[in-house]
Parts: C-alpha cells; sequence; structure tokens
C-alpha cells in the first residue's frame, strides 16, 4: 500500500468517527478505535474502548451539530502513524445560519490492523471561546513523534 493510499484510509477514517458521532452511532467505533484504545477526554484519560462508549453514555444524535475536521497533519513509519487535526463543532445559529460553538484538536496515534488503520490513542483539545488551543504538546516535541502517558507513572515520556 502507497503513503497515498495509507493517507486517504486515515482521512476517512478520521471523518468517520466525526459521522458516527454525529449520528450517535457508538457501536460502530470499533471500525475507529482498537479495543484498548486510550482517549484523553479533555484532561481525563478513558482506558479501552468499551469504556470511552459508556462515557459517551446514551446521548442522542448531535441533533443538528456537526463535528467538522480540518488542518490535516499525519506522519507514516510503517504500519505506525501519528495525526494532528482541528475540529470545530457547529451547529444552527439562533436567526439564521451556522455557528462554530467549540473548537479543539486532535493528536492521534494509529496502527495498521487487520481490519485498517485504527486509532490506538487519541488527545482531545478544547479552545475557550475567543482563546487558544489548550497547551497541547505538538509532534515535533518528542524526536517527531506524539508524546505518550507513562502507564506507570500517570507522566509524560
Amino acid at each position: 500500500m502507497s503513503v497515498g493510499d495509507d493517507w486517504v484510509e486515515v482521512m476517512s477514517l478520521l471523518a468517520r468517527y466525526a459521522h458516527l458521532i454525529d449520528d450517535g452511532r457508538r457501536p460502530e467505533l470499533d471500525t475507529v478505535f482498537t479495543p484498548d484504545a486510550r482517549i484523553d477526554m479533555f484532561g481525563e484519560w478513558v482506558e479501552g474502548l468499551a469504556a470511552f462508549v459508556a462515557k459517551l453514555g446514551t446521548a442522542a444524535p448531535a441533533n443538528g451539530r456537526h463535528h467538522l475536521n480540518a488542518n490535516f497533519e499525519i506522519h507514516f513509519d510503517g504500519d505506525e502513524a501519528e495525526a494532528v487535526s482541528d475540529w470545530f463543532l457547529v451547529g444552527p445559529a439562533e436567526e439564521a445560519g451556522w455557528n462554530i460553538r467549540l473548537k479543539g484538536r486532535y493528536q492521534d496515534r494509529l496502527r495498521r490492523t487487520a481490519d485498517g488503520w485504527r486509532i490506538v490513542e487519541r488527545r482531545m483539545s478544547r479552545a475557550e471561546r475567543r482563546g487558544t488551543l489548550e497547551s497541547v504538546p505538538r509532534l515535533s516535541t518528542n524526536n517527531g513523534r506524539m508524546p505518550t502517558q507513562d502507564s506507570r507513572t500517570g507522566g509524560r515520556e
């Protein structure tokens, strides 16, 4: 598989997450994450896909709101990849049109599996209104690798 093919598959995976969340199709998140995925939900780590789905609860679909992803940066290293993308939650404006309700950034570590690319770790950050994104380490801060949390110490590498 070429880097171009991998790029398309990872982009599709990142878009699929937004569609599944917006449509309330949580059982299908296993097409996005590995079963043992670690997800940092705005500073709170959730261990495993089942725990993440439980944390999301049974909330209704987004009711007219949509997650949009943009500004993708993806680096491949064989069967591993790292991706950074910005996300926006848009919703209907009170009078007409659309408003950006929230914005933030995803930082993902991915792995090629027998079923295709899957996210093994996701860090979610969000910006305050009229503010900047939370301080989140960039890919370039760890010799080109996204920082990970050491499960034994709870600290960053």
